[in-house]
């Protein structure tokens, strides 16, 4: 029987790619949803598999989905950009091809974000094998802390980097479609794939009344052909660009001291992804000459950053304290290694003189300048900021103990 709907409460993006080995399984997956007033919009990507013949399928029973092919293949960031400008639906909601919607899902973020009368809501998920599965421990795809209340995107942010409960994956998320559109909000086209680094933040960054809830609405299957499970040179470049752009982005905007904080601690997290991934390719023999980063500006700014590798965010925090100093009543250098040393020659090199030198136990230690014992500074817990120049092993135990310590201003330069 033809199924029709005219009041569409919500738009199921699904871009797809020679997906025939589990799509049937997820448009079923979205089509079953007790939700009935949805729309699925299917953007086929120029599959040469049998795709199109099982979008076509559902087509003829369900007039809710509606096929749509790009003649080539223009990328996901692309494909769910035409989703977006297509869809009719008060709410978005964005799909891959190879997963699946939990039964009611759709039901309970609707439900969420019209009694909170939200910009969008972020939910759990649960990862699931090739033959659907539940796998443990693989990927953390749900949030061991609870954000029960409403809040705005920037704290919300805030809280689940220092949480260390932040993800960018966009199928966790579900958007008001009028609020992407008010703040020009879409997927950035020229770095695919990791584009949803860079809509994550954005939609963070602008949202006013955000809720996150532990509700697992989503099943995301890892495997072998996942765009996820591979180091190459297109993520790497797709990685890189979305770095850049968010640098590029937090130099426009007017932010509290304590989102900036919480931006760069997410960016060196982003940092140590990018070395991770050239470290590898390295290893393997590959080249990165041949990577395509899509614009000469890309390629000048990787340039720098392969002969800087950990210098680029440091570079980017001492521009933003020279602006911002006065935010702050204390530097913190925590650290005097090689990367603190190298920090340290930096502050003194822009004139930056009025800072302290900590570490976890000063009687192991010997330096040229006075240095402290951490918890010495205590009295700058409040206003001052920690700049954390250590080696990416002992970082996890040092902010550790800041937390416990009350410091309120932490970020790694590493």
């Amino acid at each position: 029987m033809l199924k029709e709907c005219e009041d569409i409460r919500v738009s199921i993006i699904v871009p797809v790619y020679n997906s025939e080995k589990y799509l049937d399984e997820c448009l079923r997956s979205i089509a079953s949803q007790s939700l009935h007033e949805i729309e699925i919009l299917c953007v086929d990507n120029a599959s040469s598999d049998r795709s199109a013949d099982i979008i076509h399928k559902y087509c003829l029973t369900d007039s809710r989905l509606t096929y749509i092919k790009n003649e080539k293949n223009m990328g996901l960031a692309y494909s769910r950009n035409v989703g977006l400008r297509k869809a009719k639906g008060t709410y978005v909601f964005f799909a891959d091809s190879d997963d699946m919607l939990c039964e009611d899902a759709l039901l309970t973020l609707y439900k969420q974000i019209e009694e909170n009368n939200l910009d969008g809501v972020l939910f759990d998920a649960e990862v699931i094998d090739e033959k659907g599965n539940i796998v443990e421990g693989t990927y953390k795809a749900c949030r061991s802390h609870l954000y029960s209340n409403v809040t705005n995107g920037e704290e919300m942010f805030s809280m689940l980097i220092n949480d260390s409960e932040y993800t960018q994956a966009v199928w966790r998320q579900f958007w008001r479609k009028d609020f992407l559109l008010l703040h020009n909000i879409c997927f950035f086209e020229i770095g695919a794939p990791h584009e949803d680094s860079l809509f994550s933040f954005e939609v963070l960054m602008a949202a006013r009344r955000v809720k996150c809830i532990q509700e697992i609405c989503y099943r995301y299957r890892r495997h072998s052909e996942s765009v996820t499970s591979s180091i190459n040179h297109e993520r790497l470049a797709g990685m890189f660009i979305c770095f850049v752009e968010i640098l590029l982005r937090i130099r426009k905007m007017q932010l509290d001291t304590e989102i900036v904080d919480s931006i760069y601690i997410c960016l060196s997290q982003y940092q140590r992804y990018i070395n991770n991934m050239v470290n590898v390719l390295l290893r393997q023999g590959e080249s990165l000459d041949v990577i395509d980063l899509k614009t000469s500006f890309y390629e000048i700014m990787f340039r720098l950053f392969i002969k800087q590798r950990n210098d680029i965010i440091g570079n980017y925090i001492l521009q933003e304290l020279i602006e911002r100093r006065g935010l702050y009543k204390k530097l913190i250098v925590y650290g005097c290694g090689t990367f603190g040393k190298k920090l340290i020659q930096n502050l003194d090199k822009l004139n930056i003189t009025d800072y302290a030198i900590a570490v976890t136990d000063k009687t192991v230690v010997k330096f040229e300048k006075p240095i402290y014992q951490i918890d010495e500074l205590k009295k700058y817990r409040e206003n001052g900021l920690v700049l954390i120049a250590t080696s990416e092993i002992h970082q996890t135990s040092i902010i550790k103990i800041l937390n416990e310590l009350g410091f309120k201003h932490y970020l790694s330069v590493i």
